[in-house]
């Protein structure tokens, strides 16, 4: 006959047996947590990146509409002067004052000129908010706010380029002339794809500012009549954020 197990033999072997159950079970309650944390923490996480898509989108949206009111007034602007000039209106004399109005409303904006189709060129360049380099390659005095850029055949056939600086008030603080190899504004991206494109806007591919480390593009429009040519109003990227910021 085999041996009476005694009731305290019984209680001891009983105890380990317990205590492996009870770390199956916790370890059950664990894995089972786990999955339920895990499921609750996807579940929180795709929330929240559905969340932040639908407030990026919203914060596009918003952009958008901002940078369409921004430049909007552009073209708007663009496609008044094309007429403006197709009138006969538009010597280079009488569209100063349309060109210093524009940048003034526009800080976005760091060009109004006119290419004429025999050469000769006109524009105003915003200052104020440009980057040293220009001011610098303008020649331009402290003061000015903006600058003129005028390029016309002179006597014997030689092309110059006069440079004018304009104060806060609108005065003329200055002027400065050199020659210049004939214009090639013309084999611009700006002139041809108006030219291309004629009563239409047209606007080009970012790309980097002449005389400054800024990228922008230009909105353009070409023109017939007396004279022919092409208006363009060229945005700094770099201006454009700053006003929408």
């Amino acid at each position: 006959m085999g041996e009476i197990e005694t009731e305290d033999q019984a209680r001891r072997r009983t105890i380990p047996l317990a205590l492996a159950l009870l770390a199956i079970v916790g370890a059950l309650v664990a894995v089972i947590s786990g999955v339920v944390i895990g499921e609750n923490y996807r579940r929180g996480l795709g929330v929240a990146t559905d969340m932040g898509q639908r407030l990026f989108e919203n914060l596009r949206a918003d952009i958008a509409v901002q940078q369409r009111q921004m430049v909007h007034p552009i073209e708007f602007a663009v496609a008044v002067l094309a007429e403006y000039t197709t009138l006969g209106a538009g010597k280079a004399e009488n569209l100063e004052g349309s060109f210093v109005t524009i940048l003034e409303a526009n800080p976005q904006v760091t060009e109004v000129r006119v290419g004429y189709a025999t050469g000769e060129f006109f524009a105003v360049v915003q200052l104020s908010g440009s980057e040293g380099s220009l001011r610098t390659a303008a020649g331009a005095p402290p003061e000015a706010v903006y600058a003129t850029r005028r390029i016309a055949c002179g006597a014997g056939g030689a092309w110059m380029m006069t440079w004018s600086y304009i104060g806060a008030d609108r005065k003329a603080i200055g002027t400065r002339s050199a020659p210049v190899p004939e214009p090639g504004h013309q084999a611009e991206s700006w002139y041809a794809a108006a030219t291309a494109a004629p009563g239409t806007i047209i606007q080009t591919k970012a790309s980097v500012i002449s005389g400054q480390r800024a990228i922008g593009m230009s909105f353009a429009r070409s023109f017939t009549g007396p004279s022919r040519g092409v208006i363009a109003a060229e945005i700094s990227l770099a201006q454009l954020s700053k006003v929408l910021i």
